[in-house]
């Protein structure tokens, strides 16, 4: 091993050396020093743990991935019996099912350098993020992901900001995204360090293999891309092979492409069969001091330990128990319907066909055979002995009831079905913490992903009013966006590069009042991105569980609050708030428009009609718009208060950031 280990070495050595003579001692002592933690970062995922029972990362994910898809295995001779209980299987399916129904949300604060929190900025960036994964569709990502997690030792997933061309009409559009990596793809510098500690690592490498058209279209932006070989041969010739280096095995027509990222050293390379892409000494794409790509796992093994214990490698064991004693009991059961027989030394010897229905044999009797086994199959032990096996899997992974849905043969209210739910997360509290963790990180590198590419304009437009072309930026709207009064309705937030003038607060004022006594709540907020770009701002993300709505549960739970409440006004005589209760009620249902609401007095001007009322209210955005010239004096506060103001804490704090500006 060492002697085939010390020719790998020299070889390596061989190929950086020949590339001295074609680069300046700068590139040339970045390429041999990247190389080297290449095959650095190669060597160690390929050892041997005795947390994977000796087997190496590759071994050991192959082998997570067949007891996760129920693989079975091929037959060793013809007799053998190929089954495969599938219990882990289930077992991942329902605890996957339940996690799932969790609707894991998150809520973001923010606070200054001294700790006062930045009224509304927190739930306004928050719902940012929330729109953007629904941009996004992350809910697939996240199934993916959850799957990952409870079947693999690592998770790996990468922030991006990509551009994307919508083919019917040739439109360009740019969105934040979350990619889910192989395990196999990601070499990380030191298995050492947690996983909850990752942003320590010293470096990361990830490999990816496409065809040569395909590489093209993403490296053809840089300018080494035209020394990119497809073909072994032309890359031994080319240049005298300085660019031989290989991370994996290679067919013709195919490109490997190896990222490098060092956040310690603030370093970024992109090699391309063996070609770096960028010069040297590039920086990370990102500014915040985080890796882009993350990695999570379930169950920590060791606090020396990168990797993880999923629930495959929990149950593996009783797993493989399992099917070795199904293997037996089909096998004793077989035995039972067709005994081994043997015949008299020197007699005939019969095939098979003999025992089929209605075939004649001449010449033979019963006395010829005799059977070799005396048993009459499976036996009650034996079924009891299985059942054990099966018992013991289920406490390595740990299911009750509910999440294999067998509550029983009544209907059950929603206190035993909450109930149930605090039992299955007390048994399974530390997957649910990972869940909880990696929503809250990625979360977090949502926020620094938004400031980095949401902040810049999208367009310019000509406006009529100035006479000049404005700069458009982004906006976001929130169905069912919560509101600081716990009402719920539509939220609307803009970009800007300016604050707003108290005369388009005060418009913005009628606007919502207007709209909600309509029954359309509405708040609109328009944050100042200059502000939100200068001053520091340390991001808190907090992950809660709340009951997807519309849901038979939660139907049931706003029951038994009308219930409870009922009971409460009896005793206090305090009356419901008719229009919070109404409002839920429409919403859990589904039943819009199904109370009346009372039509709003508004104020007109002489001549005026209510329908113009409702035409100017909806013009006042575009007014807005196109004032953006009108005041550009004196920055005032970093985020508009909108229609409610502020508390008086969050007043100071606002006070503090415009004192340290």
């Amino acid at each position: 091993m060492a002697n085939s280990e010390s020719i790998g070495v020299k070889k390596t050595l061989e190929i950086i050396n020949k590339a001295n003579h074609i680069m300046n001692d700068e590139n040339f002592k970045q390429h041999s020093f990247i190389i080297q933690r290449f095959e650095r970062a190669k060597q160690l995922k390929e050892q041997r743990y005795k947390y994977y029972d000796g087997m190496t990362y590759e071994e050991d994910y192959i082998t997570n991935e067949n007891l996760k898809n129920t693989y079975i295995t091929p037959k060793l001779n013809t007799t053998e019996v190929r089954v495969n209980t599938g219990t882990s299987e289930k077992k991942l399916d329902a605890i996957k099912n339940e996690l799932l129904t969790m609707n894991l949300q998150h809520e973001v604060r923010a606070f200054d350098q001294s700790d006062m929190e930045i009224a509304q900025l927190g739930d306004d960036v928050g719902d940012i993020v929330t729109r953007t994964n629904q941009i996004e569709k992350d809910d697939d990502v996240y199934e993916e992901i959850t799957d990952e997690l409870l079947s693999q030792r690592l998770v790996y997933v990468r922030e991006l900001f990509i551009e994307e061309t919508i083919k019917r009409n040739q439109t360009k559009i740019t969105m934040a995204k979350k990619e889910l990596i192989s395990g196999l793809k990601v070499f990380p510098g030191d298995w050492t360090i947690p996983a909850y500690k990752w942003d320590t690592q010293p470096y990361v490498v990830t490999y990816d293999r496409v065809g040569y058209e395909r590489a093209m279209s993403i490296l053809s932006q840089y300018e080494n891309s035209k020394h990119i070989q497809p073909n072994k041969k032309d890359r031994n010739e080319y240049l005298g092979g300085a660019f031989t280096y290989a991370f994996g095995e290679l067919q013709d027509g195919e490109v490997e492409i190896i990222t490098y990222e060092s956040l310690p050293d603030n370093e970024f390379q992109i090699y391309a069969n063996g070609v770096p892409m960028l010069p040297p000494g590039s920086k990370l794409p990102q500014d915040y001091d985080k890796y882009s790509i993350r990695a999570y796992s379930l169950k920590s093994m060791s606090r020396n330990f990168l990797g993880g214990r999923p629930f495959t490698a929990m149950a593996k064991t009783m797993q493989a128990v399992s099917n070795e004693t199904i293997r037996m009991l089909i096998r004793k059961f077989q035995q039972a319907l067709e005994p081994p027989l043997a015949t008299p030394r020197g007699g005939k010897i019969y095939a098979k066909g003999i025992w089929d229905p209605g075939a004649i044999t001449q010449g033979v009797r019963k006395a010829d055979f005799e059977k070799l086994t005396d048993h009459k199959g499976v036996e009650q032990g034996e079924f009891m002995m299985y059942r054990l096996i099966e018992e013991k899997t289920e406490e390595f992974i740990g299911t009750p009831n509910i999440a294999q849905g067998m509550q029983g043969s009544r209907e059950m209210s929603a206190t035993e079905v909450l109930t149930l739910q605090k039992q299955f997360i007390k048994q399974l509290g530390y997957t649910v913490a990972a869940l909880m963790r990696m929503k809250r990180d990625l979360t977090e590198i949502r926020i620094y992903n938004i400031l980095e590419n949401y902040l810049t304009p999208t367009k310019r437009k000509y406006d009529d009013l100035t006479k000049s072309v404005q700069d458009v930026y982004r906006s976001f709207t929130i169905e069912n966006a919560s509101f600081s009064n716990n009402r719920k309705g539509k939220k609307i937030i803009k970009l800007f590069d300016r604050d707003l003038t108290a005369e388009e607060k005060e418009s913005l004022m009628e606007y919502e009042d207007n709209e909600e006594k309509r029954g359309n709540p509405v708040r609109i907020k328009f944050i100042n991105k200059e502000k939100l770009k200068s001053i520091p701002i340390f991001w808190y993300v907090i992950v809660t569980m709340q009951d997807k709505e519309g849901t038979t549960l939660d139907k049931v739970t706003f029951q038994d609050q009308l219930n409870q409440a009922a009971g409460i006004i009896k005793l206090t005589g305090k009356p419901l708030n008719p229009d919070v209760v109404t409002e839920d009620f429409e919403r859990k249902w589904k039943a819009k428009d199904w109370f009346n609401v009372e039509a709003p007095k508004e104020q007109q001007q002489p001549g005026q009609s209510p329908e113009d009322v409702q035409k100017d209210s909806q013009n006042l955005l575009k007014d807005i718009e196109k004032m953006a010239t009108e005041s550009q004096g004196e920055i005032g506060p970093q985020v508009s208060r909108g229609l409610r103001g502020g508390e008086p804490s969050a007043q100071r704090s606002a006070n503090m950031l415009e004192a340290n500006v």
